[in-house]
């Protein structure tokens, strides 16, 4: 049965995309092994899907923030994102540096070197910008420099300045997506792709805040057939996508499709990913993504890579998913939950 636009204006938490956050961060490892781990399921495309999701979601949070306060507290939302991002990154980049500077071992010279000029880049958050092949092993982070850009301009942007001057947000949002594209192919090494990709979730979330675009969704793709084409788009582009340039365009609306299939149905694929297991890996996924090129190399230095065993392929990624969930646990529970209810503690007395 499908959700109710009514039923949908309330919800807080989607059902179904914690499972999309952490087969998305088991993608990321797969991709960052030195065997790679099913190579053809792309798995940095794990990344474009975070991307639109972090899209969506944020906007959605802030639309229904609007729509129930007079205005979007800015500051709220700062302090928000600020306990939620900050302690547990800072926690990890430590816990690499103590690696790396504190043992006396000649395998790690070329990593004191590379995080000794990578180390500016990651305090100030300017990951995006570290010279390629300089990240000493923290190099993923440069999706969370380009998300960070994102929380701290687009409230500003699309709840104060555009909600100030009146303009139809969702049209400004579809006139920044097709300058980032046409930018993307001029200036190749600055990520405007990831920002469109960014906007793609914000869209979609813009798309489904209206009860007569929302309708025309749940008409659309979460009947029996919608359901197949949306998934069949989605596997296709996903497949194609690392082989035709043309069809990294399109994949990010394929993810929002996805997206909007898994909240706004209830039917086997959101089922599937609103499962237990997937639920609390995805509530964690954060901490995995940045903890899981350490458990790579943990897992690595006892099953050596570089043999072409599959059977061995197949345990280094069981076993680096294992030790990325556990140590992610550990420091959810000692260090980021914490912050995180603080956090939303102090953010209450500034929205109020």
């Amino acid at each position: 049965m499908d959700i109710s636009f009514d039923v949908y204006k309330q919800l807080k938490y989607f059902q179904g995309l914690d499972g999309i956050r952490a087969l998305s961060a088991f993608m990321v490892i797969s991709h960052h092994m030195e065997d790679k781990f099913l190579v053809f399921l792309d798995g940095k495309s794990g990344v474009s899907i975070f991307f639109v999701l972090s899209g969506f979601l944020i906007t959605s949070l802030l639309i229904r923030e609007e729509e129930e306060n007079p205005k979007v507290s800015l500051r709220a939302f700062y302090i928000r994102r600020s306990f939620r991002i900050f302690p547990i990154y800072y926690c990890v980049l430590c816990i690499y540096c103590f690696l790396i500077f504190g043992f006396d071992i000649d395998i790690l010279s070329n990593k004191r070197f590379e995080l000794t000029n990578a180390l500016p880049y990651y305090i100030f958050y300017m990951n995006e910008f570290m010279p390629f092949g300089t990240g000493a092993g923290f190099g993923h982070s440069w999706s969370l420099g380009i998300e960070e850009k994102f929380y701290l301009l687009w409230p500003l942007i699309g709840f104060v300045l555009l909600t100030k001057t009146n303009n139809n947000r969702l049209l400004w949002l579809i006139v920044f997506s097709i300058t980032l594209v046409f930018m993307d192919i001029v200036l190749p090494n600055y990520h405007l792709g990831s920002y469109y990709m960014l906007l793609v979730g914000c869209m979609l979330a813009v798309v489904l805040s209206k009860k007569q675009s929302y309708e025309i969704i749940i008409r659309t793709i979460t009947s029996t057939k919608g359901t197949y084409i949306v998934v069949t788009v989605f596997i296709i582009t996903h497949l194609l996508k690392q082989y035709y340039d043309a069809i990294i365009i399109l994949y990010p609306i394929a993810v929002a499709l996805l997206i909007a299939l898994v909240v706004t149905g209830n039917n086997k694929l959101t089922s599937f990913l609103d499962t237990s297991m997937l639920r609390f890996c995805g509530r964690i996924s954060y901490g995995i993504y940045l903890l899981h090129v350490l458990s790579i190399n943990a897992v690595q230095y006892v099953l050596k890579p570089g043999s072409e065993n599959y059977l061995i392929t197949t345990l280094t990624f069981i076993f680096s998913v294992l030790l990325s969930i556990v140590i992610a646990y550990i420091l959810h529970n000692i260090l980021e939950r914490p912050f995180i209810m603080y956090g939303r503690k102090i953010a209450f007395k500034y929205a109020n």
